[in-house]
């Protein structure tokens, strides 16, 4: 029921939110800047996790991401989308390049994958999606965003699901600006 009550949460946000350059801006953010409260220094803002707990800790998000799948799944399989970090909602103009930039580091070496995405009717759809290898020492990470479409009401995400171990996710100065018109 978690997870159900953050998704309606998030849903919520995203049918208020009115249409522009997406997500709320806060003062202290750069011109352009898609996504606000995303150096914690005040708490997680309009991020949330979905199966994951999350907090802000000595100005980073830290989110606790248990071990194995839940549910009836068999061998405790979990999708990497099933335990996420999101922020939303977001909205994109087609034929635009982004820039996503964060840093992060773990508690054990894992992969995870970050995604642009929406949940429709039950489903996962991504818009856009890169794995992204996280080791135990702070990393810088930028990468390219590209979205064909015009696209509303999405979600960033930080697809955590695991098969191994418990482990702890630290992240932190993340930062998504348009940077090349289509």
């Amino acid at each position: 029921m978690k997870s159900m009550r953050h998704f309606v949460a998030a849903l919520s946000v995203a049918v208020l939110a009115v249409a522009g350059s997406g997500g709320t801006a806060l003062a202290d953010t750069a011109p352009g800047e898609m996504l606000g409260d995303s150096t914690f220094t005040n708490g997680t803002g309009q991020w949330w996790g979905n199966d994951v707990d999350i907090r802000a800790t000595n100005g980073e998000l830290e989110a606790d991401v248990p071990s194995g799948g839940f549910g009836d799944l068999p061998g405790g399989i979990v999708n990497p989308w099933d335990r996420s970090i999101g922020y939303s909602p977001l909205s994109f103009t087609g034929q635009q390049l982004y820039t996503l930039s964060f840093d992060a580091r773990a508690t054990r070496d894992v992969t995870l994958d970050v995604s642009v995405y929406t949940y429709d009717t039950g489903q996962y759809i991504p818009s856009w999606d890169r794995p992204v290898a996280l080791t135990t020492t702070t990393q810088h990470f930028e990468v390219p965003v590209a979205m064909y479409y015009t696209a509303s009401e999405r979600s960033l995400g930080f697809q955590v699901g695991t098969y191994g171990p418990a482990y702890h996710l630290y992240l932190d100065n993340i930062s998504l600006v348009p940077t090349q018109d289509g």
